[in-house]
């Protein structure tokens, strides 16, 4: 088909050559038909342009060379004419043809840079194995339209192989695919290796956490079961030589270190929840006053030597959480009261309407809070200064935090401003409503 187009354009040229034969000099004909050679090598190729060459000078001599009609030549200086018209038309053929190659080599470097970019980029998104070898498969299927299977590695660790069906591919596709290979066993690769790292993190993060997690329970739970181990001993050996006042205390501590240990306990088991992400927030519409009223209630005992004053002001917007885990933070917020600060200290609980959220502050004049960074207060087994026997795994501000960030709000701490300690946090006032 192309060498036809070259007989084609040989004809074009000796069209256009007859209809300028009766105004201009044969000199400027010849330039026609370097033209066509021209043309054939930018559109044609190698091939074609060459036959296009020696096409142009035969008709060149047959139709305008004179005599005409016949390949007899009665100036023996056209045959210089036609030899240098040979060469050049020759060596114009090859230099365009070239350029040409050249140019689709160009375009063909141009595609493989950006298939091979696009493969990159869309590897380096994929997370797992299943989504790299999908990815794969579907962008060399696009590419060499050939059914394309990644085979990865059973467990024992054989290579990743990459098949395409049928594999008649030429030498250039060939590098292609290998190249195709190789960002596919890197995406491969990194994936193995970020699992592997994580596993590593995560067990270490585990072993930690067990670590922390024995040790602060053993400490916190070896006194109260001391004390529980103690007084019932006594109850049992010399209960009927006691007053019954004297049982009464008794008892009365067994019960007051058993509830200390189960609260201990739960709050551990509630902060392993959040963190699994097990926990479902049963969100309705609530009153601020409310969810305090239920802390304030459930802490009753604990709080009554301290003063407490609620600034709620009139008209205040509900908020849409989950009323038992709200109840909750200020529950953990205000039994800190009770640990850290002495009888008598005065307590703040204030609330502000801030756009789509409630800003909460509870503020107290104590002691304030230890040095050092208050975000640390938040971590898991993070406790306030030196304690001494009170009781707890420093676990309280850690699922404060957790269920805050579950609801959309945040939580921080400070000292407050003229002594004391200061917690704020934000509570969502929007939400579909029934």
């Amino acid at each position: 088909m192309l060498y036809a187009w070259a007989v084609l354009i040989t004809a074009a040229c000796t069209l256009i050559a007859a209809l300028m034969f009766p105004y201009f000099e044969l000199a400027n004909l010849v330039m026609i038909y370097l033209l066509g050679v021209t043309v054939a090598g930018l559109r044609l190729g190698r091939g074609p342009s060459v036959l296009t060459a020696l096409l142009n000078v035969a008709a060149f001599d047959v139709f305008f060379v004179p005599p005409r009609f016949n390949f007899a030549v009665s100036d023996v200086q056209y045959l210089l004419t036609f030899a240098v018209m040979l060469i050049v038309a020759l060596v114009i053929a090859t230099l365009v043809a070239n350029v040409r190659q050249q140019t689709q080599l160009a375009a063909e470097r141009e595609q493989r840079t950006a298939l091979l970019y696009a493969l990159s980029r869309e590897l380096a998104a994929a997370r797992d194995v299943p989504a790299i070898a999908e990815l794969a498969s579907r962008r060399v299927t696009e590419v060499f339209e050939r059914r394309a299977v990644v085979v990865l590695p059973d467990a024992a660790g054989d290579p990743v192989e990459l098949r395409v069906e049928p594999d008649d591919l030429t030498a250039e596709q060939g590098q292609l695919l290998a190249t195709f290979a190789g960002l596919i066993a890197l995406a491969l690769e990194r994936v193995r290796l970020a699992d592997q790292a994580e596993a590593a993190r995560v067990a270490g993060a585990r072993e930690s956490l067990r670590n922390t997690l024995l040790a602060s329970i053993s400490h916190d739970l070896r006194t109260p079961l001391a004390v529980m181990a103690g007084a019932g001993s006594t109850l049992a050996d010399h209960g009927d030589g006691l007053d019954e006042t004297t049982r009464k205390s008794l008892a009365r501590t067994i019960e007051t270190r058993a509830r200390e240990m189960s609260r201990l306990i739960s709050n551990v088991l509630d902060l392993m929840r959040f963190e699994s992400g097990a926990t479902v927030l049963h969100r309705k519409w609530e009153s601020l006053d409310d969810l305090v009223g239920a802390a304030l209630h459930r802490l009753g005992e604990r709080l009554a030597p301290y003063a407490v004053d609620l600034r709620f002001p009139q008209n205040l917007p509900g908020v849409h959480v989950d009323a038992g885990l709200i109840v909750q933070v200020f529950a953990n917020l205000l039994e800190n009261v009770a640990k850290y600060t002495p009888a008598g200290t005065h307590v703040w609980i204030e609330a502000i309407p801030d756009g789509a959220s409630l800003r909460v502050t509870v503020e107290d004049d104590g002691p304030g809070l230890p040095a050092g960074d208050p975000a640390r207060l938040f971590d898991k087994f993070q406790r306030g200064g030196e304690e001494g026997t009170i009781v707890g795994a420093g676990l309280g501000l850690a699922i404060c935090r957790a269920i805050v960030q579950a609801h959309g709000g945040t939580i921080n701490a400070s000292n407050r401003a003229g002594g004391g300690a200061r917690f704020e946090l934000t509570l969502p006032t929007t939400g579909p409503r029934s």
